[in-house]
């Protein structure tokens, strides 16, 4: 089967449930794929989206400035399979001794191309298999950035909250 190239479209707080969710939209046909993700790998995409950088760096900055500062590319990320309501992700790296493909997390591997400006690929397959078992997004998700972000108890950011 062929791949689907996807945009992170916007990352969404469900307050049901205490967690978040990063909504994958097709190119051309407006497809999404709405895969929950935790709180801290979401305000690293929101983040990365907003062009917002902390003082020190957050786990993808520095895996990303470990990847350029070893002259490794981050070719593309594909989110390849999807079992028991797990999505699976892989990183294609192209490093100075060839391509390498790492498993990774979708919303790691997320996080990471929005940094790197890396294509994100999702397959017909798990694209169809989502469609089949009616996953929807609950209609009360409030945008992460206007309610986590702008929520967070002070210890967590301190003067850097938004």
């Amino acid at each position: 089967m062929s791949d689907a190239k996807v945009f992170v479209d916007r990352v969404l707080f469900d307050p049901n449930v205490g967690t978040c969710v990063v909504l994958l939209k097709e190119s051309g046909t407006g497809r999404v794929l709405p895969i929950w993700i935790g709180q801290t790998e979401a305000f690293a995409i929101v983040m990365a989206m907003e062009n917002i950088a902390l003082p020190r760096p957050m786990t993808h900055d520095l895996m990303w400035s470990i990847l350029q500062t070893t002259d490794i590319a981050v070719d593309w990320i594909r989110v390849h399979s999807m079992e028991a309501g797990t999505f699976f992700a892989t990183m294609r790296l192209r490093t100075p001794s060839g391509e390498k493909d790492i498993d990774a997390r979708p919303s790691d591997a997320i996080a990471v191309a929005v940094r790197a400006g890396t294509p994100i690929f999702v397959s017909e397959q798990v694209l169809a298999e989502s469609v089949e078992t009616g996953a929807k997004i609950p209609d009360d998700l409030k945008q992460i950035k206007e309610d986590f972000l702008a929520n967070l108890p002070d210890e967590v950011f301190g003067k850097y909250k938004m």
